[in-house]
């Protein structure tokens, strides 16, 4: 740990050493060149005479390396004639002469301008500004984009008159008040207008926001270059921070569910930090995380470019041992998630990028006056749905019946109040709801951020602070998960915009200590007559062999995570359109666990004595990337390449320690005290991996887009021969609707692109050294030390190889007040990469190797956005996604050479299932279960378990509206899903063990000739009940239809901001989980099982800005 700690400060310091110099020599690397590519800097000379707008555009072009991003029909219709005489003028300064003169505005992304054209015109003021009227009578300011850059062009209105200004290239704008004026209409392309109210003031500056309405606002990332989401032929899906910041979530994953097409991610538990099990696009491996191997299936993680651990570092043998690290994350510090899906996107990443790319974007400073912004909420939480269950009645009524069946009852014995207390010893007319006992708790959740924030056009810089708490529902409990956060983030660029530095460091630590089990199962099952969980004393109840549930809260459970993610990315333009860039990155990870089962939390009667598991891991991960970026014109197009390569190592190691024999709970937590001390698992592995890459684009007139990316991957986890693997990709765009033809013959159609993507990718999600013998320490005989084989190895095995082919259309219709994209996609997955099992006789359990099948991931994504109505004052618009997919193994050779899986899978059947025993029902003539005689050989056996029961999602998607009302907001959000799942029966004991049972059980077969579902009681089930539980008669639908969010939020008007004397204030109401429309039986169809579902939360906060 101390080594770990010392590298890690060791990095810090030299990340921070090199933002120091940059901010003091930034000044002197000013002094070598002005050939930065910015329009500030770029310098053109024009002679035009009364020209067409095409033709500036054109010019501008020509002699220079900028492409615009036009309507060129509307610019078309335009009669505006632009006359200009310029000398070595920058691009800036003919930009403002242009938006002077008609009106338009424009904005900078790269080597791109994007250009905006106004449906209102507005009377622009063109001559400079001179102080004609009183001094209370003109307002002055600077507008700015969320990242503090100034934006030139933009529109200020006075609202309700044709008089207005734009800003001009720094941003700043003065304009004259008008009488009986109270409001300034603020409007840029790809951003959403304000309306702000005057107030007095006589400085206003404006901070516009993305509209995510428009097309021409999206920009996406793919981690190593941004590029407008009209020009990207690749498949990226966004959430915004605005998306995520209105939903009361512990993990950032959850801020996504049913928002993204595509995107599967399912909660397995309402516990604060549990695990979130998500797939991009389907399973592409056969290697689900399935006997104790890393699960294939995951996407890759990347946080501020450094690669980020999502599989548990939790030590397994302990309560949370599905727990997610990303629940570390603190969403408040998220701007944007992206989510990179096709062979276009994802090739730049090689063998990570097999199952898709998540890439986590933190907060970035903005220049402007310093600002602090302060955000608190509180919110309760509970679970939403209960289970029907039997009554005391009920319930031992169906006792005595299963006892009658198998002819025990009346039968008695002197052990029965023993045996069966529930129906000998037991209050008969107690009736407890023991879910509402042990479930029906209200949990509490504290929010509260404070951020600072501020700069200058060459540096910005922003801090940012939190606290999360969350308790839990459960009575009796105190237990809390706690998450703070501090993250830091500065950029720096020199005068001339050559050389750049931007630096994150984000550290969080979540405390998170639950009981000593999941009360769930516990109060579903529980007996109604059992025993009061106290005694007259007030002490837990251990009563004629009462299993007391408080005696799991008792047992203590304790996880702390901490986590460190600090990069930073430097980049220098060598020479005009040539530029080197580096990207640093080191994350840390470090779990410490604890589980203490004091005396206490025993029955006294089972003289039971205390232990304590004690655990602790570790994961360092370094990236080194230093790249090259060029770029020029090249014929009438943009050729941009880039090359890089890639060094990353990761170092594990942990280990778990279990004391036994405790005879005092005062010394539980000295482990030196324990009678007897063993280790129960220890861990040390290192993965390095190592790439070169390029990548080529080239975009032709905005019209046609070409990407080719190339990269060769090495990777430790192979054998000598097999480390490197060569992978790559194509993808290509045609933005059809700036052609000529569909301009003057499709005027409704605003925007239209086909794109297409093939690739290859590899994947090497395997456990480390699986081409090795590894040997491992044990004591055996006399508690000597030895060494034994641990793993059979195998040389041979190589890359898993995944194919991926996409085609897809996106359309704009009428200036984009509607926009559709449709996705069809086909991943294949060849090569597994599983372990294969071995015989009993060799001493091992499986070996590495790559199995002869291929897994088909296809399917159809649709995503759906409108304006349904906009106007100065009221805004409704909407957005929906659909995704419809099917798994399928589609090629397994001679499947029957390997048992464990000719068992299991069936080629032509999806990956989500399983061959089990074909149930024909409940015999009418027996009340037992019988089954399918597959063979025909008069037995029921291994040989006829050939019936394929699937258990999978058919469709998914979400449906979200959205209403502003001037300074009034409301978002509402649907999730909807079509799957089935195992019956929720399936998840108890047989009916008639002592066990309470769902309410549907009171319709079991009682007599000859009986039509049922449900099998006679008994408290003996045999093997068919066993078989019966996964069979296809246990299979029920659990669709569902949820409303996932609504969003309340109200900004403060100004005249309440002046009186308090602040720069903004919001006040919110926020609600997750609020209802859920279902067929299931169960808790949650979507957790599908007996652990607690997620909770409907309830919260409520006010933000300020000071």
């Amino acid at each position: 740990m101390k080594k770990n700690l010392q590298r890690t400060l060791y990095i810090m310091s030299g990340l921070f050493t090199l933002t120091f110099l940059s901010a003091v020599f930034g000044g002197i690397l000013y002094a070598a060149d002005a050939g930065g590519q910015s329009i500030r800097d770029v310098t053109v000379s024009l002679e035009l005479r009364e020209a067409p707008l095409t033709r500036v555009f054109s010019e501008i072009e020509e002699h220079t390396e900028f492409e615009f991003l036009v309507d060129s029909r509307r610019i078309a219709q335009r009669n505006d004639r632009i006359t200009l005489n310029v000398e070595e003028k920058s691009v800036a300064y003919v930009l403002q002469t242009v938006a002077e003169e008609t009106g338009l505005s424009f904005r900078q992304l790269d080597g791109t301008i994007v250009t905006h054209i106004p449906s209102t015109p507005v009377e622009i003021i063109t001559e400079p500004f001179k102080a004609t009227a009183p001094e209370d009578q003109i307002i002055s300011g600077t507008v700015t984009d969320e990242n503090g850059q100034p934006l030139p062009g933009a529109n200020i209105l006075l609202e309700g008159t044709a008089q207005g200004t734009i800003t001009d290239a720094d941003g700043n704008y003065t304009l004259e008040m008008a009488d009986e004026v109270t409001t300034l209409v603020v409007s840029f392309i790809g951003y959403s207008t304000q309306k702000i109210e005057i107030a007095g003031r006589k400085v206003i500056d404006v901070v516009l926001k993305l509209d995510v309405t428009s097309l021409e606002a999206v920009v996406v990332s793919t981690g190593y270059w941004e590029t407008p989401e009209r020009l990207n032929p690749g498949n990226i899906a966004k959430v915004s921070a605005e998306i995520i910041e209105q939903q009361p979530v512990v993990n950032p994953l959850q801020a996504m569910q049913g928002r993204v097409a595509g995107v599967q991610i399912q909660e397995t538990s309402g516990i604060p930090g549990s695990a979130i099990n998500i797939n991009i696009r389907g399973l592409n491996s056969l290697n689900n995380g399935q006997d104790g191997l890393p699960n294939a299936n995951l996407p890759f993680y990347v946080i501020d470019g450094v690669p980020f651990v999502a599989t548990s570092l939790n030590s397994g043998f302990l309560p949370l041992s599905g727990g997610s690290p990303l629940a570390s994350l603190r969403p408040s510090d998220i701007e944007s998630i992206e989510i990179l899906k096709d062979a276009d996107a994802t090739a730049i990443y090689g063998s990570r990028g097999a199952n898709g790319v998540i890439l986590i974007t933190t907060k970035k400073g903005r220049a402007g006056k310093t600002k602090v912004d302060i955000n608190i909420s509180r919110g309760v939480g509970e679970v939403v749905n209960k289970v029907d269950l039997l009554n005391t009645d009920q319930y031992l009524s169906m006792r005595r019946e299963a006892l009658v069946n198998d002819g025990v009852w009346p039968i008695l014995t002197p052990q029965d109040s023993t045996i069966r207390p529930d129906i000998f010893a037991w209050n008969p007319t107690r009736n407890t709801d023991w879910q509402e006992e042990l479930l029906g708790g209200t949990a509490e959740q504290t929010n509260a951020g404070i951020s600072i924030s501020g700069g200058t056009k060459l540096t910005q810089f922003v801090f940012r602070a939190s606290f999360f708490k969350q308790t839990n529902v459960y009575n009796y409990d105190n237990s809390a998960f706690k998450s703070g956060s501090g993250h830091f983030n500065l950029n720096h660029s020199s005068v001339d915009n050559r050389f750049n530095i931007n630096v994150s460091t984000t550290y969080t630590f979540n405390t998170n200590n639950q009981n000593g089990g999941d009360l769930v199962g516990v109060a579903l099952r529980l007996a109604p007559n059992a025993p009061s969980l106290f005694d007259e004393d007030g002490n837990l109840n251990w009563e004629n062999n009462f299993e007391n549930p408080l005696g799991f809260l008792r047992q203590e459970y304790e996880n702390d995570t901490r986590n460190l993610t600090t990069n930073a990315v430097l980049s220098y333009e060598l020479i005009t359109g040539l530029k080197a860039k580096a990207t640093l990155g080191y994350t840390n990870i470090t779990v410490d666990e604890i589980q203490i089962r004091p005396l206490t939390s025993f029955n006294p009667e089972e003289d039971e004595l205390g232990d304590n598991r004690i655990a602790n891991s570790n994961n360092d991960t370094w990236i080194i990337e230093p790249q090259l970026e060029y770029t020029r014109k090249l014929g009438d197009g943009d050729l941009k390449v880039l090359v890089g390569t890639t060094f990353q190592e990761s170092i594990q190691n942990g280990q778990t320690i279990i004391g036994d024999d405790y005879t005092a709970d005062a010394l539980i937590r000295d482990i030196n005290a324990a009678g007897d001390i063993g280790i129960l698992g220890t861990n040390y592995s290192e993965y390095r991996y190592n790439a070169i890459y390029a990548r080529v684009n080239y975009n032709w007139r905005n019209k046609y887009i070409l990407n080719l990316t190339g990269r060769r991957d090495g990777s430790s986890r192979f054998g000598p021969g097999k480390q490197f693997g060569n992978f790559g990709a194509i993808g290509g765009a045609w933005l059809f609707s700036n052609e000529g033809f569909i301009e003057n013959n499709l005027p409704f159609l605003s925007f239209g692109k086909l794109r297409g993507s093939y690739g290859v990718t590899g994947n090497d999600q395997i456990g480390n050294y699986g081409f090795l013998n590894t040997f491992e320490s044990v004591r055996a005989y006399n508690n000597v030390s030895s060494l034994v084989l641990a793993r059979a190895s195998n040389e041979d095995f190589s890359w898993e190889t995944n194919k991926k082919l996409e085609f897809g259309i996106e359309l704009g219709l009428w200036q984009d007040k509607v926009s559709l994209s449709t996705s069809w996609y086909r991943n294949r997955s060849s090569d597994q990469l599983i372990g294969r099992p071995l015989p009993a006789t060799t001493g091992f359990s499986q070996v590495q190797f790559n199995l002869p099948a291929l897994v088909e991931n296809r399917g159809w994504e649709f995503e759906l956005s409108t304006v349904n109505l906009k106007t100065d004052n009221f805004q409704w618009t909407s957005s929906a996604n659909l995704t419809i997919f099917n798994n399928e193994l589609k090629e397994f050779d001679d499947i029957e050479m390997f048992p464990a899986f000719d068992n299991r899978f069936e080629v032509g059947r999806p990956l989500f299932g399983r061959k089990e025993f074909k149930s024909l029902g409940v015999d009418p003539e027996t009340g037992d279960f019988v089954f399918e005689d597959v063979n025909a050989d008069g037995n029921i056996d291994e040989l006829d378990r050939q019936d394929f029961v699937e258990i999978a999602q058919d469709y998914f998607g979400g449906l979200n509206n959205s209403f502003r009302y001037k300074f009034l907001q409301l978002d509402v959000f649907f999730q909807f899903v079509k799957q089935n799942a195992l019956s929720f029966n399936s998840s108890f004991s047989a009916p008639g063990v002592q066990s309470n049972q769902p309410l549907n059980v009171l319709n079991r077969w009682t007599n000859v000739g009986d039509i049922s579902e449900i099998r006679s009681f008994t408290q003996a089930p045999g093997t068919e009940y066993f078989r019966n539980a996964p069979s296809n008669n246990a299979i029920q639908d659990a669709s569902f239809i949820r409303l996932k969010n609504v969003s309340i939020s109200w900004l403060l008007p100004s005249e309440w901001i002046n009186k308090i004397n602040v720069q903004s204030g919001r006040i919110y109401v926020q609600g997750q989980n609020l209802l859920t429309i279902t067929s299931y039986d169960g808790l949650d169809p979507e957790s599908r099982s007996l652990s607690l579902p997620p909770l409907r939360i309830i919260s409520a906060g006010v933000q300020i800005g000071i």
